[in-house]
């Protein structure tokens, strides 16, 4: 397997490792507007942020999100694999304050196995149901290990976004976190007394909605 340092690329300052692969991004992929669009986004809010309050990064591939978190980060990648990538950029990154987890996020407890790419881009990984691993809740993770002052959450799970809103209720209800997300439908938006407020990379293949409380 070969590596490649992809800090320019995202437009991040950390160190950052990448699988290269046919769907690596490079310089005029469209791919790269969006994400350093985001990253950058995560970066300015999270510099606004106390010392206590913590980012949620829910499909977390290699971690160009949360090496831009400016806070406490918690970052969930079920595939193996990339979950070692994760780490080693993780371990890169000292000063971050990143904490990975390799569990798949959803509404309700139930078995999985992941279904890596064919194309080697570890993005586009996913979860289907049937297998020997099983997934957790926002609600009940957050709960037994205490995490409080939840002020972001990312999601792209390539499907899933919703489903994890519906098992996350309990603590976007207490903590009203901006939730940035890549696919929503506003029965679940307004369910949960959510409007979305923006989007990041308009222009390009991918889009990413920022929503916020109502009451915000």
């Amino acid at each position: 397997m070969k590596f490649e340092f992809m800090d320019e690329i995202w437009g991040i300052d950390d160190r950052c490792i990448g699988k290269q692969g046919s769907f690596n991004p490079n310089i005029e992929d469209g791919l790269k507007l969006d994400d350093s669009e985001t990253t950058g986004y995560i970066k300015e809010l999270t510099k606004e942020f106390r010392k206590d309050d913590v980012f949620l990064d829910i499909g977390a591939n290699f971690g160009t999100m949360s090496l831009a978190s400016q806070c406490k980060t918690y970052c969930f990648e079920p595939c193996k694999s990339t979950f070692t990538l994760l780490k080693s950029n993780i371990k890169l990154n000292p000063q971050k304050d990143i904490t990975p987890i390799c569990e798949a996020v959803a509404e309700k407890e139930k078995d999985y196995h992941v279904v890596e790419h064919a194309g080697g881009y570890t993005g586009m990984n996913r979860i289907e149901e049937g297998g020997d691993r099983t997934t957790i809740t926002i609600d009940n993770w957050a709960n037994q290990n205490n995490i409080k002052n939840i002020k972001l959450i990312k999601i792209d799970t390539e499907g899933h976004d919703n489903l994890i809103i519906q098992g996350a209720r309990e603590i976007i209800e207490r903590d009203k976190p901006i939730i940035i997300v890549e696919a929503f439908d506003e029965e679940t938006t307004k369910s949960i007394n959510y409007k979305e407020t923006f989007r990041i990379g308009e222009k390009g293949v991918m889009i990413n909605h920022i929503l916020v409380h109502e009451k915000d």
